[in-house]
Formats: C-alpha cells, sequence, structure tokens
C-alpha cells in the first residue's frame, strides 16, 4: 500500500524550499537575470539544491541533523533568523559568484579571440557556412534584404522573419514595412510587390540565398 505524506512533512518540504527560492531570486535581481525565464524544473532542482547548502550551513554549526521532524521542530525564532540571514547572504554570494563567471568569461573570450588573430584565423568561422551565413543575416536583418532563388526559378526578396536550421533549413520572409513589400521578380526583370505579408520557403525548394543591403 503506498503511504502518502503527512501534512507534517508536506509542511515541512514547503518550508526546505523557501530559503533557495528566496536566495535565487535576490542574486538574480542583483545581476539583472530573470529566473521566470528558467524552467519548471530548473527552478525546482537549483532551489532545491540551494536550500540544502543554506540549511547545512545554518544546522550543521548547531548540530542539527537536517530531517523533516528538524525542520519543524527545531524551526524557533533564533534558528529561522539565521536562515533568512543565511539566505540573503547566499544570494548575495550568488551574484557575486554569478559576476566573477562572466568576468572570466568575456577575458577568455578575449584572450581565445587574441590568440586566434595572432594564428591568422581571424576571419575563420568553424561549422556549417550555411548556418553562419544565415544566423549573420539574422543579426543583420535591419539592414539587409534576403532574395532567395527556388528551384522553380522563381526569385523572392523581403526581410528575414524567421529561420531555422534543424531539422531543416527554412526561411521565412516578411515585409519590412507596410510600405515596403514583399517582392517578386517578374519575367521583365523587375521587382512587382505581392500581396502576402509573408512567404516560407522549405530547405527543398531553396536554390540560392543572396543578401542585399537596404540602408
Amino acid at each position: 500500500m503506498v503511504d502518502f505524506p503527512t501534512a507534517a512533512e508536506i509542511f515541512a518540504f514547503a518550508i526546505f524550499f523557501v530559503p533557495g527560492y528566496l536566495s535565487i531570486n535576490i542574486g538574480s535581481r542583483l545581476v539583472g537575470v530573470k529566473v521566470g525565464n528558467l524552467a519548471w524544473l530548473e527552478k525546482v532542482i537549483l532551489s532545491y539544491v540551494t536550500s540544502l547548502a543554506i540549511f547545512l550551513l545554518v544546522f550543521v554549526p548547531l548540530r542539527i541533523s537536517l530531517s523533516v521532524d528538524s525542520i519543524i521542530s527545531y524551526l524557533t525564532a533564533p534558528v529561522t533568523f539565521a536562515l533568512l540571514l543565511v539566505t540573503v547572504v547566499f544570494g548575495f554570494g550568488l551574484a557575486a559568484a554569478y559576476w566573477i563567471f562572466l568576468r572570466i568569461f568575456e577575458l577568455a573570450t578575449d584572450l581565445a579571440g587574441k590568440v586566434r588573430d595572432r594564428l591568422g584565423l581571424g576571419g575563420l568561422q568553424l561549422g556549417s557556412a550555411k548556418a553562419n551565413f544565415l544566423n549573420l543575416m539574422w543579426k543583420t536583418r535591419e539592414i539587409n534584404d534576403l532574395i532567395i532563388e527556388t528551384n522553380s526559378d522563381r526569385f523572392f526578396r523581403g526581410q528575414l522573419g524567421s529561420l531555422s536550421l534543424e531539422p531543416t533549413m527554412d526561411v521565412l520572409l516578411v515585409q519590412r514595412s507596410p510600405t515596403q513589400l514583399l517582392t517578386e521578380l517578374d519575367d521583365s526583370g523587375k521587382w512587382v510587390n505581392l500581396a502576402q505579408w509573408s512567404i516560407l520557403v522549405p530547405e527543398g525548394n531553396i536554390r540560392t540565398i543572396h543578401a542585399v543591403r537596404v540602408r
């Protein structure tokens, strides 16, 4: 027969997660990171690990074993104050650790760039040329239009609205504004406006992709 958790166990479980959750939110606000962007499971795991560290930092010096019963029975005013204090300090510690990590990452990135330039690899991008090109077009979509040639010998021009690389390379062209519409190259060699405001071109229908600067 399955034993369901008691009300005391549920209460202790809820209390256990509070310090970690508060600490993570304090740290995230200090560094400007939104915890809401994390998945639910990631929040639970981070809260659990942080709460475990906070409770151990308070309970171990007091020689209190960490259990469901101890969380409830030893939740006195001094212990609660100690937990709150460690929660705040831990939040600042998380923020400091995140800031240090970013600084180390930036230094490592700068160092890697200098080494790459020293070796003459500054203009080299590893990986798929197709992916590198489309990622560049995405970053510069405000100043570049794409011209897509299809396998049926049609040419479409517009702003890159969206793209996918996996499992297939699909490109979405959209009109740049209500006055800058999608266009298609007609048989006379002129670009004519289209009634559609977006066109999805799947990978199987793409022959070539060209970039044209618009501003």
